[in-house]
């Protein structure tokens, strides 16, 4: 389901422009690590300076992102990061609307964190990435909300339906998990285990 939400499609690293944040910041400390596909963990793999990207996708779950950046860090040698970001972000959020999902309330914004990463090898090219449960490879999502909210309803794309069963109850940055209940099916839920378990994936198109 990953292709879902990584996108197939590369951005130019020249056509982002920064986002400054605010004062008031969350920060994640996560993993990383290196995958040749959406299974494939390269366990020895390691790069040079590879720059995470962190883009955002307004009022949607799914789609494509702007041609803006929420935040960026240079890896070296390291498996671990922070990922800092803003803890209001309303003026860039936009309102959800899908009329297959039952939104309660229905003025409420919502954005998306889209994962990427660039490598000079990439000829000016950015690859994708994801998070994960580092444990089980759970599917998982950062996703911003403006206010306490209820998401019901099926979302079907081809030949794969998503089931939306999402309870926030505060505002802010919260983890999403997709289960794959069988196949071609998943339910979206908020994620309930242990954050320090999270990581963050990127596909390296060759080892």
């Amino acid at each position: 389901m990953r292709y879902i939400y990584i996108l197939c499609v590369l951005f130019i690293v020249g056509c982002t422009t920064n986002i400054k944040n605010s004062n008031d910041e969350v920060t994640f400390n996560l993993k990383h690590s290196y995958y040749k596909d959406y299974e494939t963990k390269l366990s020895s793999h390691t790069e040079q300076n590879i720059l995470l990207l962190f883009q955002p996708l307004p009022g949607k779950i799914f789609g494509t992102p702007t041609l803006e950046y929420l935040y960026q860090t240079k890896l070296k040698d390291s498996s671990e990061f922070l990922l800092i970001l803003p803890s209001n972000i309303d003026l860039l959020a936009e309102t959800f609307e899908n009329d297959a999902l039952t939104i309660k309330p229905k003025s409420t914004k919502i954005l998306r964190l889209g994962t990427f990463h660039y490598l000079a090898r990439y000829n000016d090219l950015v690859g994708g990435g994801s998070f994960i449960e580092n444990d089980t490879g759970k599917d998982l999502l950062l996703v911003y909300f403006s206010n306490a909210i209820k998401i019901t309803g099926t979302v079907y794309e081809g030949n794969e339906s998503f089931k939306h069963d999402i309870i926030v109850k505060k505002p802010g940055w919260h983890w999403l998990e997709a289960t794959e209940t069988f196949e071609g099916n998943y339910k979206i839920k908020k994620y309930t285990g242990n954050v320090n378990n999270i990581e963050f994936i990127s596909y390296i198109k060759d080892s």
